[in-house]
């Protein structure tokens, strides 16, 4: 599975492009310096909605650590997609995490430039949670697979 690595780095790209288009939009329907205000204003309450995804997504990754000590593990650590798994959550973290940050100060400081930031931030949380929900139903599928190999005998499919 190494050659997925492409595909988490396209899927973060995507998520990026499309963060960036909508706030283009925004940007075209309210203006950049009013929706960093708004943001400004309302940070405190985001943060709450952000703050959630970000222990959502460190619950996950803790539960696929442990995940990683079963046969199941072993056989994702096999077909070499344990690190594709461990990046993308680990990557989910960071988003979330920078996101969480950003809106503490954007609250405190009323900075236009951190509002702007900060609305980026909020654009793309809920988009890496998206993903984030795909890559966990991906690793039921995987889990489905490895259920029918081994009962069927054969863990090398």
């Amino acid at each position: 599975m190494r050659h997925h690595y492409p595909t988490i780095i396209w899927g973060f790209i995507a998520e990026v492009v499309l963060t960036a288009l909508i706030y283009y939009l925004i940007d075209l329907r309210y203006g950049i310096d009013t929706a960093a205000r708004w943001v400004n204003n309302t940070a405190h309450t985001w943060l709450f909605l952000v703050g959630t995804f970000w222990a959502f997504s460190g619950q996950l990754f803790v539960i696929f650590i442990n995940m990683l000590k079963t046969d199941f593990g072993h056989w994702l650590s096999w077909r070499q997609a344990e690190g594709v798994y461990k990046t993308a959550l680990v990557l989910s973290m960071i988003v979330q995490f920078s996101a969480a940050a950003i809106l503490i100060f954007a609250g405190s400081t009323k900075n236009e430039t951190v509002g702007r930031v900060a609305l980026a931030l909020l654009i793309l949380a809920p988009l890496n949670m998206w993903t984030l929900g795909k890559n966990v139903l991906d690793l039921v599928g995987l889990h489905r697979e490895f259920d029918q190999n081994v009962s069927g005998g054969d863990r090398s499919r």
